[in-house]
């Protein structure tokens, strides 16, 4: 099943003393008839058909319709994939017995079954490079004059305040005095 990753989340948390860590990619795919056999197959497996129309959302967007859902994968996975990549891996629905639906994708012998990966494309606007401006562009700021600051790990450790003064502190009573309401 080819998806594309929209998004990568993390969610952790602790139970009984135990952190634990819970990797999703947030795909989508656009075949309206695999998005049919998904939701019959949930329900036959015991889901009922909101639970699986929920687990499996239906996305309007520009008048394309995609399916979205929520596909956890390993650590492995997570950290090898980029957004807007579109992998192809065998996925599993299973439905538990409280009616949850958890896809992921097949595991055999230590090796999730993805079957490609692809790359993203580099964004732009509606798939068209950029070349220029519809006014006179300047000429590109050399790298070592531009007016970036990079902030380093150790940059809060100084007290240094000729390069980072303090920010200044506000009246708030004179403020609140020129409001117009």
């Amino acid at each position: 099943m080819k998806v594309q990753i929209l998004k990568k989340i993390i969610k952790e948390g602790n139970t009984n003393g135990r952190d634990w860590k819970i990797r999703s990619l947030f795909v989508k795919f656009d075949e309206k008839e695999l998005y049919d056999r998904i939701i019959n197959k949930l329900v036959a497996d015991g889901a009922t058909e909101e639970q699986a129309m929920k687990a499996v959302k239906e996305n309007e967007y520009k008048d394309v319709i995609s399916y979205v859902f929520y596909l956890d994968c390993s650590k492995f996975t997570f950290e090898r994939v980029e957004k807007f990549g579109v992998i192809d891996a065998k996925i599993i629905f299973p439905v538990n017995e409280k009616g949850y639906i958890n896809p992921r994708i097949v595991v055999k012998g230590g090796k999730e079954q993805i079957l490609s990966y692809e790359e993203p494309k580099e964004f732009s606007p509606e798939g068209e490079e950029i070349t220029g401006w519809a006014t006179k562009a300047p000429e590109p700021i050399s790298e070592d004059k531009q007016d970036v600051e990079v902030e380093s790990a150790s940059a809060g450790q100084n007290n240094d305040y000729s390069s980072n003064p303090p920010i200044p502190e506000i009246d708030t009573q004179t403020v609140d005095d020129q409001l117009p309401f």
